[in-house]
């Protein structure tokens, strides 16, 4: 099992975020994150639950986002002409 400092570098890195802009979401310091993921020192309870809740809201963005334009580009092909004249978005 990897050590829980790995794995939240493999998640910010794979939701597209630096250090500095995970620690700013989570309400924490750069360098607090950073001695997290070098494994220097171990997250408490409630820093841990920070750093999900912070990734948690860039995946549903994310999420949101695909499906903002799933919809908008489902009205242009169906030749409804997009978001303006999409009934969703009415």
């Amino acid at each position: 099992m990897l050590p829980i400092g790995k794995i939240i570098r493999k998640r910010r890195q794979d939701a597209g975020l630096t250090i500095a802009a995970l620690a700013r979401k989570a309400g924490l310091k750069a360098s607090t994150l950073g001695s997290i993921e070098i494994g220097a020192n171990g997250p408490g309870y409630w820093t841990m639950v920070r750093l999900v809740l912070a990734l948690e809201s860039v995946k549903r963005v994310a999420d949101l986002e695909q499906l903002r334009r799933k919809v908008y580009y489902q009205g242009y092909r169906d030749g409804k002409g997009g978001r303006k004249e999409n009934k969703r978005y009415a």
